[in-house]
């Protein structure tokens, strides 16, 4: 495979829809996307899939319609993983450096990450990001990834995020069944901030939340890194869960109740009547409170909301929110959520829509575009985007990797 072209597909199997999306890439261009398909999801609860079968058949038809899309046959995949299931936790790790030279290099940070695996390895847990957070040469902090210094002893702070090691074992024989094998798994909030977040506000500080169907995931960014994330096992699917039982209703009719009149991406800023008609001419009709509506969805959000507030402020970490705090995800199109984020966190708030160019721009850090698929361009569809760019840069340096291995062969 060429760094001149070649080519990554993502998918994202979530509890509301399942994602695919095929990418052409190349180190020059960036990635482009040439096929995407987005199909309702069934099979998977809370983030995690219970009829495996089921999300099988559905992965399989959402990339083979992307592949029909491209015009190529992809065999493999880059699969986003979430859920309650997720764990987050910090270790330290020491590397002293015995080269002669004393200079910093790829091989003692990569022993670095080793000896932090190896001191946070947990049994039935098996590791998705191990995550730098700083690092001290010589007893002193650095700002930056100390390679090329002259040092003799490194120190590290790292995140290692952890999995459910048969949660995600059985995620992979889903994959596999439906047809692909797994290049490589990233979790949602990561992908997620790959794409949404700016380099200001990964420096600076940033809150980022994502609320998915089945669970919602946060990680704070602080000083380009990631120094805490977490998952609460609770989603969009939980609120159409209340307004079945609190209104007694059925699943279609909540969910056209959300749609209809309290998706702002739908209906823009206009407010729902008072008295809200479900139900047919045909069968039976009746007639609901919009204050009723109102209360059911405003307490489930400002839950959700406070219990990542709560967490953030527990862990030490609220004052690193400087640059306030991003939302993505499917539930965010609520009329309430901004508001209610705004004013349980007392900061700004912001809801990300990534976006991408219709051709390559010159120095574009995200280097993602397309001339079609503007339905990508949502805070429902941050993960696919941001897998594409996962796999991208790990495909990238897979490459320089090799080419540093033929420099030393053939350049010596």
């Amino acid at each position: 495979m060429s760094k001149n072209n070649f080519i990554i597909t993502a998918l994202d199997i979530g509890t509301t829809f399942i994602r695919a999306a095929i990418a052409k890439c190349s180190a020059q261009n960036g990635i482009q996307i040439i096929g995407a398909a987005v199909k309702p999801s069934s099979g998977v609860k809370k983030s995690q899939i219970i009829n495996p079968e089921t999300v099988s058949n559905i992965a399989r038809a959402a990339i083979e319609t992307a592949e029909r899309e491209a015009n190529v046959e992809v065999d493999s995949v880059y699969a986003s993983i979430t859920g309650g299931h997720i764990n987050s936790n910090c270790t330290f790790a020491i590397v002293n450096n015995l080269d002669s030279d004393s200079i910093i290099k790829d091989k003692h940070l990569t022993h670095l990450i080793e000896n932090a695996r190896a001191n946070s390895a947990e049994k039935g847990r098996a590791i998705v990001h191990e995550i730098a957070q700083e690092y001290r040469l010589d007893g002193h902090n650095v700002e930056k990834v100390p390679e090329g210094s002259v040092g003799m002893r490194l120190e590290s702070k790292v995140l290692m995020i952890t999995a459910d090691k048969s949660i995600l074992e059985n995620h992979g024989r889903v994959i596999n069944a439906a047809g692909f094998k797994v290049d490589g798994v990233c979790w949602n909030i990561i992908a997620d901030g790959s794409v949404i977040l700016s380099e200001d506000e990964k420096k600076e500080g940033v809150l980022l939340i994502d609320v998915g169907g089945g669970s919602t995931g946060y990680a704070v960014y602080f000083n380009n890194s990631v120094y805490y994330a977490n998952v609460f096992a609770v989603g969009g699917e939980h609120i159409l869960n209340d307004l079945m039982i609190g209104l007694d209703i059925s699943a279609d009719e909540a969910e056209d109740i959300v749609r209809k009149y309290f998706n702002k991406k739908i209906t823009g800023n206009s407010d729902a009547p008072n008295i809200i008609q479900i139900g047919s001419p045909a069968a039976k009709t009746h007639s609901l409170n919009k204050a009723d509506i109102e209360m059911i969805i405003e307490s489930r959000v400002e839950e959700i909301i406070q219990f990542i507030q709560k967490d953030v402020q527990s862990k030490g970490y609220y004052g690193s929110c400087a640059r306030g705090v991003v939302i993505v995800g499917g539930a965010v199109h609520l009329h309430y959520f901004k508001d209610i984020t705004e004013k349980v966190f007392d900061k700004r708030v912001k809801i990300a829509v990534p976006k991408f160019g219709s051709c390559p721009v010159e120095g574009d850090e995200k280097k993602i575009y397309s001339d079609r698929y503007e339905f990508l361009m949502d805070p429902s569809c941050a993960t696919i985007l941001g897998l594409l760019k996962s796999g991208y840069n790990l495909k990238l340096r897979e490459f320089e990797k090799h080419r540093g291995f033929f420099d030393k062969l053939f350049n010596h």
